[in-house]
């Protein structure tokens, strides 16, 4: 068995070492971090130096040259940007070996300038992201691990003279270099990259040594600690247990002794306080005893009847439950019916609006029924949803969406155009009355996209997005048909369809936007 005061420096110093492992865990952090922030900023200092030299030479240096020497004049060592910042930076380099500043690209001029495998990577990753700035990753260059910041170089129309039609470029150049080499460029596309890499061995090198001299500190500190924190619980604490425990030990071992001992002990503490608690203990032990079975036969008596009262109460819970589960039941099967038959009540609708639309020949009354039965349609739409998910209060919007949307397809289905719908639906649902509305919106936004946008062209594509906001939904209707007219604007639209949208926008206390450009996209977004 091991004793007290074991087990107390056997947790006590746990504790301590748990402790000293989380302080030095999170200085060890905090160094990091700190170190990683100081090297980014060291290295965007060095890439902000780099670029304003690159900006300077391009828009004051080289043209100044060029005025005043003519545009076939063309020498590296005082016009090339890449060429007079890597000669700044070699001299940088002397005096800070750790850093390398460099200009990388994938089709060089200058064979020194050959992107790595791993720019070539980032280089790649910038023409697929051509809204990236900057990237920051954490490289082997040399053999060394090294934290680099990439930054793209876009050609712009003033970088053709150099990279565009060799014949327009200064004949020094083509001397130089060729006729090859970084030409035949295009506007907007990478040139290259602006390099900036720290090295982080070093950094790492002197984090650890750190690490282990602290180690050193805290074992020895926790060593003092535990020795004297030892020495002072066995006096205070141990020693007088110890008494108390053979105290007991003695009244123990002659249980039919009329007379007990009280026990003494010094001091003033809660270990004296224990002490005389025992002795008085002793005192009111034969009374107590005596109460105390007095008093279980008397709860006993009690707990009996509580029994009683209890399981009389877990009947008649049981079939009050019994009756709540068939009422449920039944309502459950109610309103399935009821959803059924309004299922089957508007598909009946939808077919006899179909007929009739068939039937009239003027094209207006054709395409005012056909309209309300794509309206009636998406109505059938929700209620098939609710159906077949057995769900009575919210639906899945995404499926509800795409199964409209096919509908919607099918309707104005036509040999003569070829209309292809791409759908990206975000998992999403939402209450039964909202999707009401969203139908609706979608019923009106895809109508008027397959009825306007390909009057003058064979086909195209409709796409249309769902996806989750910020305690809400965001869905896009887009097209690349023929655009908005000349003057549209949502406040000045007298469009039946549109007014629709708006006002049904309005019940979901959302808002609608649209855009211009390579799609005709229009945008709702509303809370969920």
């Amino acid at each position: 068995m091991k004793s007290v005061g074991m087990r107390f420096l056997l947790l006590f110093g746990l504790l301590i070492l748990i402790l000293s492992l989380f302080m030095l865990y999170w200085a060890h952090r905090v160094s990091r971090e700190h170190a990683q922030d100081l090297m980014s900023r060291q290295a965007s200092i060095a890439l902000e130096f780099n670029l304003a030299i690159l900006s300077y030479v391009g828009n004051y240096v080289r043209p100044e040259l060029v005025r005043k020497l003519g545009k076939g004049y063309f020498m590296p060592e005082t016009m090339s940007t890449s060429y007079i910042s890597r000669s700044v930076f070699e001299k940088v380099q002397e005096k800070f070996p750790d850093f390398i500043i460099r200009f990388a690209s994938d089709n060089p001029r200058n064979p020194i300038n050959a992107a790595t495998s791993e720019e070539l990577e980032i280089i790649n990753y910038f023409r697929q992201n051509r809204n990236a700035a900057r990237v920051s990753r954490v490289m082997i260059l040399n053999g060394r691990r090294y934290l680099a910041l990439f930054n793209p170089r876009w050609l712009q129309k003033d970088c053709m003279r150099c990279h565009g039609n060799p014949k327009d470029a200064p004949a020094e150049l083509i001397r130089r270099y060729g006729n090859t080499a970084s030409f035949n460029r295009l506007i907007d596309d990478l040139a290259g990259l602006d390099t900036v890499a720290v090295q982080l061995d070093a950094f790492d090198d002197a984090l650890h040594s750190e690490m282990y001299r602290q180690w050193f500190i805290i074992t020895v500190v926790l060593l003092l600690l535990f020795g004297t924190v030892m020495v002072l619980f066995h006096r205070v604490v141990t020693k007088r247990l110890k008494a108390i425990i053979k105290h007991f030990s003695d009244i123990a071992d002659n249980p039919d002794s009329t007379r007990m001992t009280p026990l003494k002990l010094g001091g003033k503490d809660e270990i004296a306080v224990l002490g005389s608690s025992f002795n008085h203990l002793i005192e009111k032990l034969s009374e107590s005893h005596s109460m105390l079975e007095h008093r279980v036969a008397e709860r006993t008596i009690k707990l009996t009847g509580v029994n009683e009262e209890l399981k009389r109460e877990i009947t008649d819970r049981t079939r009050a439950e019994e009756a709540l589960k068939k009422s449920l039941e039944e309502n459950q099967a109610l309103l399935r019916e009821l959803q059924h038959r309004v299922k089957n009540s508007l598909a009946i609708i939808t077919g006899l609006i179909g007929i009739e639309a068939k039937r009239m020949d003027d094209p207006a009354a054709n395409e005012a029924l056909t309209n309300i039965r794509n309206r009636v349609n998406s109505l059938s739409k929700l209620y098939d949803q609710l159906y077949n998910a057995n769900e009575v209060r919210e639906v899945r919007l995404d499926a509800y969406l795409e199964q409209m949307a096919r509908s919607l397809m099918d309707t104005y289905d036509s040999p003569e155009k070829s209309i292809d719908l791409r759908t990206e639906l975000a998992p999403l649902k939402i209450d039964v009355k909202q999707s009401i509305s969203v139908g609706l919106i979608l019923n009106e936004l895809l109508t008027n996209a397959l009825k306007y946008a390909f009057t003058d062209r064979s086909g195209g594509t409709i796409r249309i997005d769902l996806r989750k906001s910020d305690g809400g939904a965001v869905i896009e209707v887009a097209d690349d048909g023929a655009g908005l007219p000349q003057g549209f604007s949502l406040e000045g639209s007298r469009g039946r369809g549109m007014e629709i949208v708006q006002m049904l926008v309005a019940t979901l206390k959302g808002e609608m936007e649209y855009g211009r450009g390579r799609e005709t996209v229009f945008r709702v977004s509303f809370p969920v």
